[in-house]
């Protein structure tokens, strides 16, 4: 029984401070314009369904004018542009150019032709969906033409930076 009204005034508490905090924010602004805006800026279906126990997010940064090269992800990766710009292209479909507050989407399995940093580099965050005991990885492929055939595997670990 006691817990109950100290859970209740909390909550006035907080409503109080969310009706606060609505007043500050359009204080100045247009009249009737919400604090705080939502938008699905990506609602991507996944071929099939993705049994995830954890989620990996790395920031990426790629130097100016360097091209990541073909390659293939182990898992579905989505990312959000932050700096900078990339020429995105999966392979057989149209390539796009990426700028800040872009998203993407590589899907498992497929080629992804470029994603080619330009002339001012990008910095992006990727967000690796992963099963348990999994781990992304990336695979670098070619032409078979060009290496006979050869590819080369590279399982990214990620590493601790120095403070």
């Amino acid at each position: 029984m006691v817990r109950q009204p100290q859970m209740q005034v909390r909550l006035v508490v907080l409503l109080r401070h969310s009706v606060v905090m609505a007043e500050q924010s359009t204080d100045g602004a247009q009249s009737g314009a919400a604090p705080v805006s939502r938008v699905i800026v990506m609602d991507q279906t996944l071929p099939e369904t993705l049994a995830v126990r954890r989620v990996e997010i790395r920031r990426i940064t790629i130097a100016p004018g360097y091209p990541a090269g073909l390659h293939v992800h182990n898992g579905p990766v989505f990312g959000s542009i932050e700096t900078g710009s990339a020429v995105y292209q999966i392979d057989g479909e149209p390539e796009t150019v990426l700028r800040p507050g872009d998203v993407f989407y590589e899907p498992a399995d497929v080629r992804i032709a470029r994603f080619d940093a330009q002339e001012d580099g990008v910095t992006f965050l990727g967000y690796f969906p992963l099963a348990d005991g999994v781990n992304a990885e990336l695979v670098f492929t070619t032409s078979p033409a060009d290496f006979h055939g050869l590819e080369a595997v590279v399982t990214v670990v990620p590493v601790p930076i120095p403070a």
